[in-house]
């Protein structure tokens, strides 16, 4: 069936018309400092990481929400002699109303003000225990991300909504709850 000449006019300005964009998630790089069982990302021969300049092209979807996340560690994201604070930055600068969300495994934390444009870090500590810890992310890094917790993220930041995520089971259920009450 054809349709008619008004149809396709109308088909072709709604078409045009910008749409709006209420969430994005953004993968700044696919390195990554740990090797997580579950991961289905890790690839240790190709790094790869979005071009600085593509935040630019980024911020022309005008997106109420960015998920900062990864198929690595976004924290160590690096384009030339740019870093993840000056990426952060960036979107800040190009998009000063988005909320800016970070997913972090919480091993490294970056220097520079990033943290004054992040609305939100969620941490993924996954374990709760260093045993576990050491199992599910094949690195001895428990006590860091703690330490990052609650000294970097908790107390010397100005990031409003900081959350610790955990994968659970059968096997760390009881641990997890021991964790729980100590943050």
């Amino acid at each position: 069936d054809a349709i008619s000449l008004e149809q396709r006019d109308r088909f072709a300005e709604m078409s045009l018309q910008p749409r709006k964009i209420t969430f994005m998630e953004v993968h700044l790089t696919n390195g990554c400092n740990l090797n997580c069982l579950w991961c289905s990302y890790f690839d240790s021969d190709k790094k790869l990481h979005l071009r600085f300049e593509d935040l630019d092209r980024i911020a022309l979807f005008q997106p109420e929400e960015i998920l900062i996340v990864g198929g690595g560690e976004p924290t160590l994201y690096r384009d030339g002699n740019k870093e993840f604070n000056e990426a952060i930055l960036r979107l800040r600068e190009l998009l000063p109303n988005t909320k800016l969300r970070l997913i972090t495994n919480g091993t490294y934390v970056p220097q520079g003000t990033w943290q004054s444009a992040i609305d939100e870090v969620s941490v993924s500590l996954d374990s709760p225990s260093r045993r576990h810890y050491v199992v599910n992310k094949g690195a001895d890094k428990f006590d860091t991300v703690l330490k990052n917790i609650f000294g970097e993220y908790l107390q010397k930041s100005s990031i409003e909504h900081v959350r610790v995520t955990m994968i659970y089971n059968r096997d760390n259920l009881d641990a997890a709850f021991v964790l729980a009450r100590r943050l």
